[in-house]
This record gives structure tokens, sequence and C-alpha cells, in this order.
């Protein structure tokens, strides 16, 4: 069950409220459990998909601070010589698509992500007999409502193999 997955990547990483961490795979069921380890162990969550060029993932991780890095193969390691700055109130960090120039990485605070989901968990969205579809582009910010709402809810999830567009959507909702 994904409560076991999870709390075995966080045993085994040993993650800690102390640890900035950028999670990169193509995967959508690995970004999705290594997101929810980040923030039910309190590290910071930066989410970076494999098909960002080359320069913009260094420029995330250095900027960002990142201390530790969950690979598209599963793997995890801990980036020496980092230095990583204080982010003990940070949930999660995404980037900008950089339009005006440098990307910028917006840092939203662990009580505003809290105070997001209590909101979410009175509006009663979705309950324990629905099932999610996570369709949302991971590095882009309501992915992360995307992500958390059936750990609020209760409701199952389900994680497509790769991100489906409306039309596709459509065409399978009416087989």
């Amino acid at each position: 069950d994904v409560y076991n997955i999870v709390r075995n990547i966080i045993n085994r990483t040993e993650l800690s409220d102390s640890d900035v961490v950028a999670v990169m795979t193509k995967d959508r069921t690995k970004m999705t459990l290594y997101a929810i380890a980040c923030f039910i162990s309190g590290a910071t969550y930066i989410p970076i998909t494999e098909e960002i060029n080359k320069n913009r993932i260094e420029m995330m991780i250095n900027n960002a601070g990142v201390n530790c890095l969950f690979n598209g193969d599963g793997s995890f390691s801990r980036l020496e010589g980092t230095s990583t700055t204080s982010l003990d109130d940070i949930a999660y960090i995404i980037y900008t698509s950089g339009s005006s120039g440098v990307p910028k990485g917006v840092k939203v605070s662990k009580y505003n992500l809290t105070s997001l989901l209590k909101a979410l968990a009175r509006e009663h969205i979705a309950n324990e007999s629905d099932i999610w579809y996570q369709n949302i582009v991971m590095n882009f910010d309501p992915s992360i409502f995307d992500l958390l709402m059936p750990i609020i809810s209760g409701c199952s999830m389900y994680i497509p193999e790769k991100r489906l567009y409306a039309t596709e959507i459509e065409y399978l909702l009416e087989k």
C-alpha cells in the first residue's frame, strides 16, 4: 500500500525537514510517491520534469540549494558540497516558465499549504467513493492540489502512465 511505500522511502533515504529535494522523473507514479514522502517528512519538494533542458535543471538545483535528488531510475542521492539555506518553513518550490528571462523559484510555506489543505477539506470536493484522476503537469503549481486532494479526501487516485489531453480524455469517457 502507498503508506508503506512512502514510509520505506523516508526510512531508506533518511529524509528530514532540513532537506531540499529535487524530484526528477518522467514516471508520474514515482513522482507522486516521492512528493508525498517529501511532504510527510517535512522536506522541501521541488518537482523537475525531465523534459526541461539541462542548463535550466542545473540552475534550479543550484538556486534552490538542493541537497537531495530522486532520479527517474528510482535512485536517490545526497549531493556533495551543497549548502542548504534554511528552508524549514518551505513546503515546496515551483519554478516559473521563465518567459520574462530567467525562471524564478516561487516558495510556498508549510503554513500556506496547510491553510489550503484545510480549506479544500471543508469544500468536500471528493470523497472516499471517488477516483481522482491525476493529469496535471507535475512542475505546474496546480499539481500540488492534484497530488494532495486524494490524501485529504480519502479517495483513490488514478495516475496515467502519460499525461492525456482533453480530446483523449473525452474519447476514453465516451468508450
